[in-house]
């Protein structure tokens, strides 16, 4: 006789009538649960209503299964929607908890859902704690919400030094709390001081420009240091002005010592 799927067939017996294959069923370890003798005796009987089933149990097409925070053997016990964690039936994303439920993983039981905290899966805001969004599949703080990296935060925001997400240099802005540490919120955008980051120099505060990564200050405005202005430019007398070869409009654009000279600063 042949064997069948998941079958231990032994070499051979030996018999009057010669030698046989001799063959022994063991079910296999991916069978469904009620096929398998070794876990059967840890599920409960079949159930037609709830009555049917003891206490901690619940009734579910047909069979009884292990309440939420109930202990477990394998997954196929617990109730629908929940996993066997550690032993414990615990709620997945989304699914019904109540104080003294559990829920699966880092999930946390808020309002009687099992929800996700900051940086936790999500398909929709609802599965979120209060207070956090769904951004990107992943549950984020909102503008001015906490973090602790950017990670945490919704797409166009930055984790500040503060540790809460706030719009960076350049972003519109309505009012200076929107901005991230360090920044003011100057005709609608969050603009930076001198020497702070930027991309643009929407990102940089009023008579800034952005040069090389940097806000610094234009020819004529106020500088502590030549490092404060933009390149070709030296400090003189607290205000930038232009150097030996740098475009000039007039002869007050250059520093002390040189003339604008086909619109360039040069020496006499």
């Amino acid at each position: 006789m042949a064997a069948g799927p998941g079958a231990c067939v032994a070499p051979f017996e030996f018999t009057d009538s010669g030698v046989e294959a001799v063959t022994m069923d063991v079910p296999r370890a991916d069978a469904p649960l009620a096929e398998r003798p070794d876990v059967t005796a840890d599920l409960p009987p079949s159930c037609g209503d709830a009555g049917a089933c003891a206490a901690g149990r619940l009734c579910e097409r047909g069979q009884c299964r292990a309440a939420p925070g109930g202990p477990c053997p394998a997954p196929e016990v617990c109730a629908e929607g929940y996993a066997c964690e550690a032993g414990v039936c615990r709620g997945a994303l989304g699914t019904a908890c109540s104080a003294r439920d559990r829920c699966a993983g880092a999930l946390v039981c808020e309002d009687g859902l099992c929800r996700s905290a900051r940086g936790g899966a999500c398909a929709s805001t609802q599965q979120c704690v209060n207070g956090i969004v769904c951004n990107e599949r992943l549950c984020r703080s909102p503008a001015g919400g906490a973090c602790l990296d950017a990670r945490q935060c919704v797409t166009g925001t930055v984790c500040d030094g503060a540790g809460a997400c706030r719009l960076p240099a350049g972003a519109a802005c309505a009012r200076m709390t929107e901005c991230a540490a360090g920044l003011t919120c100057e005709r609608g955008r969050c603009r930076g001081p001198v020497g702070s980051a930027c991309a643009t120099t929407d990102g940089c505060g009023l008579d800034l420009l952005c040069d090389m990564g940097r806000c610094r200050a234009a020819n004529g405005t106020n500088c502590a240091s030549a490092a404060d202005c933009v390149a070709g430019h030296v400090c003189v007398e607290s205000v930038c002005r232009a150097d030996r070869g740098t475009a000039c409009q007039v002869a007050v654009d250059c520093a002390p010592g040189l003339q604008c000279r086909s619109m360039r600063c040069a020496a006499p």
